[in-house]
């Protein structure tokens, strides 16, 4: 006969072989493999604090001050390393959902401003601030022209009237003061009402008046003290010219200056400026009479 393989055998070898090759499966257990219980539960885990230690008494992270449980160096709320005093990365990802300029963490609220990278030394959250549209970027902008708009002529007036307290203080004449801010007064007022008139019969309107009011101030105020120093020298009436020409040159250029304007325009408001004191001085000659 012939086996599984072709090749021709007789009966009891080939029942020989059969016999040692073939495989009986494993009987099926009568009863189920009990299973090995775990070493420790969740509720377990209050077992290694060791009794003698009460829970004022258990170390916390000097990172975040959360409650760190003895022997461990790894905090697992902030991620700090207690062998490396470093905070480590722990992944956390906070997106700022308010303004796009601002600089504190959103979690913590840590000043994040003047840090290379955009992880919170804090808490350790990563924070990744939202980009820009062109309309807030052209808001902005906007607020730092006007801001430094009104900075410079509000810097330029502070040293006006701060030099010309010192200036009277110096030569003991505070009495002047009086007629100092007086006068400065009223020169800011009429200049103003000049301004308006030059805009509006050819120039145009190109800023608002409270902004051109403290522009005046700042070239008024400094104007009116380099007055004051020529008057105090005391020169004779024949070399009063030359100081009240270079007075009047810093102030056409004063309001080029600040008023953006040409030397034409410059000239043609001092000119009315001036006139409209003079009008104004006459008024109170006459009614103080």
């Amino acid at each position: 006969m012939k086996d599984e393989r072709g090749r021709y055998t007789c009966r009891p070898c080939h029942d020989a072989v059969a016999a040692t090759t073939k495989s009986t499966p494993p009987s099926p257990a009568s009863d189920p493999i009990p299973l090995e219980e775990p070493e420790f539960v969740a509720a377990d885990l209050l077992e290694l604090i060791p009794k003698n230690i009460g829970l004022q008494q258990m170390p916390t992270c000097p990172g975040c001050e959360a409650v760190m449980l003895p022997g461990t160096v790894l905090c697992v709320q902030c991620g700090f390393d207690t062998r490396k005093g470093v905070k480590r990365d722990t992944g956390v990802t906070v997106e700022i959902e308010g303004e796009s300029d601002s600089t504190r963490c959103p979690r913590c609220k840590y000043d994040m401003s003047g840090l290379k990278k955009p992880q919170c030394p804090e808490c350790g959250a990563v924070v990744y601030r939202k980009r820009k549209t062109e309309r807030e970027r052209l808001k902005e902008e906007s607020r730092t022209v006007a801001r430094k708009a009104y900075l410079y002529p509000a810097i330029t007036a502070a040293v006006g009237i701060l030099g010309a307290l010192m200036f009277f203080n110096a030569i003991n004449r505070t009495d002047q003061l009086d007629w100092y801010f007086l006068n400065l007064a009223v020169q800011i007022q009429v200049g103003l009402a000049m301004y308006f008139v030059v805009c509006l019969i050819y120039m145009g309107f190109d800023a608002p008046f409270r902004m051109t009011a403290i522009r005046l101030a700042s070239v008024y105020s400094v104007i009116q003290l380099l007055r004051a120093m020529v008057l105090a020298m005391q020169l004779p009436r024949i070399a009063y010219m030359g100081p009240h020409v270079i007075v009047g040159a810093i102030y056409l250029m004063l309001l080029c200056k600040m008023l953006d304007l040409d030397f034409e325009d410059a000239w043609l408001l001092a000119l009315l400026t001036y006139m409209g004191m003079f009008a104004v001085s006459l008024a109170m000659f006459t009614w103080g009479r």
